[in-house]
């Protein structure tokens, strides 16, 4: 069993150093795929021309800025002068943008002086865990110099603002609480396009299912039924916070707890299969149930030996896995015959190992997510500016 004091430890170097490990690319196409090119159910996320009134432009048009910024910053230095600006605007970049628009969207959103800077890193910073706390360049990624400069010290962070987590604050601050439910929802529906690829090796996908006297009770967001298993999959918005990251206690706990409340509604789903529920009479009941947690962002280790004694019994044997495994692994899986035997045994346990997504696919060939590709493809062709060469 893990100690708390190693809990701590592996928390704050698993959240520092887990990043690497994922590609900016998969995280800005599933940015299109909840903000711009979402499905139709999230029909109350920001408008186009709600985004633009917060952003000053577009959110492609945002999202194109931003990252041509870095990669102009990575071009000249670590730096970016208007005269820059102004020149690679000449040669198409920025969307079509003129400078002072572009200038406009660095002064709001991604830059502040170095003094500011300093304040919100005091503000913020953790009495138990200050070499862990959070940094105050990830929300303000460049440093204004105060003569017409910027400076980018960390260039992830101004990548990172165009991330489904990094426009989940700019959302929150511009659009208010009602932004994290419309964009929960929208996970859930990309979810569920994920979890479609499985249809090609005859698994049936049935959403969320409304039961009750008057219908208001919930299931699972998903049911992944398959000849060798039925699959309960609960979909979260959620992420480590800060006191998470740094290793603090009680920032685990809420984690943990979390996570609990996802792993209890696939519990009492299970229960309804099996006291035969109506509503839910196409689920079949003669077949083994796992369950699984999807979270919009990864929450490493969480099912290992670190957090087992955090953590209350579940009838329901269970995984945790991120939007990112979801991508990365069901696209494999949807080329598999035995597809639902790999799900069965990586959801189940195998002592000492607890149930984990990834041993579904250990060994097998890396597929590209038709789902991810596409939505990056239709995006990257704003990225080449006309008047620049490929």
């Amino acid at each position: 069993m893990g100690t708390p004091e190693m809990t701590r430890m592996i928390a704050r170097l698993m959240y520092q150093q887990g990043v690497f490990g994922y590609s900016a690319f998969e995280n800005i196409s599933r940015s299109i795929g909840l903000l711009v090119e979402h499905d139709a159910g999230a029909c109350d996320l920001p408008s186009p021309a709600e985004w633009k009134d917060v952003l000053g432009v577009t959110l492609t048009d945002y999202m194109t800025i931003v990252f041509q910024l870095g990669s102009l910053a990575t071009t000249y230095g670590g730096r970016l002068t208007l005269d820059t600006i102004r020149e690679c605007r000449k040669l198409g970049f920025f969307a079509g943008a003129d400078p002072e628009t572009v200038l406009g969207v660095i002064r709001n959103h991604l830059a502040a002086p170095l003094r500011t800077l300093a304040v919100d890193g005091r503000r913020d910073e953790l009495a138990e865990a200050k070499m862990w706390s959070y940094n105050p360049l990830m929300g303000h990624p460049l440093i204004d110099d105060g003569r017409n400069g910027y400076l980018l010290p960390i260039h992830r962070y101004l990548i990172e603002k165009i991330t489904p987590l990094g426009l989940f604050f700019t959302g929150l601050t511009a659009f208010g609480d009602t932004f994290p439910v419309e964009l929960g929802k929208s996970f859930e529906l990309y979810i569920g396009q994920q979890l479609a690829l499985l249809e090609r090796v005859g698994a049936v996908i049935h959403p969320e299912i409304v039961y009750g006297r008057h219908g208001g009770m919930k299931t699972v967001d998903y049911f992944v039924v398959l000849d060798e298993v039925v699959v309960l999959v609960e979909v979260k918005l959620f992420k480590a916070t800060a006191p998470a990251r740094a290793g603090v206690t009680a920032g685990l706990e809420a984690l943990v707890h979390k996570v609990q409340r996802a792993r209890r509604q696939i519990d009492k789903t299970a229960a309804l299969l099996r006291a035969g529920t109506p509503e839910l009479a196409d689920i079949p009941t003669d077949r083994p149930l796992r369950g699984l947690v999807v979270t919009s962002e990864p929450l490493h280790s969480i099912d290992t030996f670190l957090y087992e004694d955090m953590f209350e019994p579940n009838e329901i044997e269970s995984s945790t896995a991120s939007a990112h495994d979801i991508e990365r692994i069901f696209p494999i899986l949807a080329e598999q015959a035995d597809a639902g035997d790999r799900l069965f045994a990586a959801l189940t346990s195998n002592a000492p190992t607890p149930p984990s997504l990834n041993r579904a696919v250990t060994g097998l060939p890396a597929v590209k997510n038709p789902i991810s590709d596409a939505l990056w493809r239709r995006w990257e062709t704003q990225l080449v500016p006309p008047g620049s060469i490929r």
